[in-house]
Parts: C-alpha cells; sequence; structure tokens
C-alpha cells in the first residue's frame, strides 16, 4: 500500500485504528498539517482553504502558529482531503498524475474539478466513486 493519511498530515504519533484517527480528528489536528499538505501536493494556500472551507487569512494565520489546533470539522476536510488525494494516487499509480487529475477538469464529473468538489461529504464521494470506476475501467 503507500503513506498513510496521518503520515501526511504529518501527525508524529501514527494512530494504530481508524478509531484513533477520528480521535485525533475531534481533537482538531496540528495546523502544521497545512503546511504538509501543501508542500506534499504543491497547492496553493487558497486552493486547499477552499477545500477545507477556510479564508485564505485564516489558513496563512493557521501556518504561521503550527501549535494551533485546526477544529474538527477543518481537520475532517483536511483528512477527506489526503485520503482522497492517496486514493487518486493509488488508482492513477502516479502521484504526479493524480495531482494533474485532482486538478483538471473530469468528464465523469460533469467537466468539474474534483479538488472544488472535495469541501463536502456528498461531492467528495462522487469524486471517490470516479476514481473507483476509473479503477475498474469503467470510465462512463
Amino acid at each position: 500500500m503507500g503513506e498513510s493519511v496521518s503520515h501526511i498530515l504529518g501527525l508524529k504519533k501514527q494512530p494504530s485504528s481508524a478509531l484513533e484517527m477520528a480521535l485525533v480528528i475531534q481533537k482538531g489536528l496540528p495546523a502544521l498539517s497545512l503546511t504538509h499538505v501543501c508542500n506534499r501536493y504543491e497547492l496553493e494556500e487558497a486552493r486547499l482553504a477552499e477545500m477545507v472551507g477556510l479564508s485564505i487569512g485564516i489558513v496563512r494565520r493557521m501556518r504561521q502558529a503550527p501549535q494551533r489546533r485546526l477544529s474538527p470539522a477543518v481537520s475532517d476536510r483536511l483528512y477527506r482531503v489526503v485520503d482522497l488525494f492517496l486514493l487518486a494516487s493509488d488508482v492513477l499509480e502516479n502521484e504526479h498524475t493524480a495531482r494533474d487529475w485532482m486538478l483538471s477538469p473530469q468528464p465523469g464529473l460533469g467537466n468539474r474539478v474534483p479538488c472544488d468538489l472535495i469541501g463536502t461529504e456528498a461531492s467528495a464521494r462522487e469524486v471517490e466513486d470516479l476514481l473507483l470506476r476509473v479503477d475498474h475501467g469503467v470510465l462512463a
């Protein structure tokens, strides 16, 4: 398998289960996780801010105060961002190809950009469903 979501988020202590990860999210991920995700996927702050439902100003302030914690809702969205990037990397077999796919209009999503859709659970599931269809060779 590849790297874990928790590793990409920069967590010092890796959760041993999904339930433990859920508890970490409920407490709030460290603000430093925003920097890890921006750097890992070469995302602009504004793009990541939009994906997790924050203003660019708040993201910049949080990145400058890495000891602070994100809210549980923002932590959950950031986890979802990384989870979908990892799924795309797995399906497309290359992280750079996955990044390009996530940032480009996709016909299977009505020519919408996957990264623009992962701010809500319902639209993130559409991105996930499309990736799973691609993985199984069902592009329609």
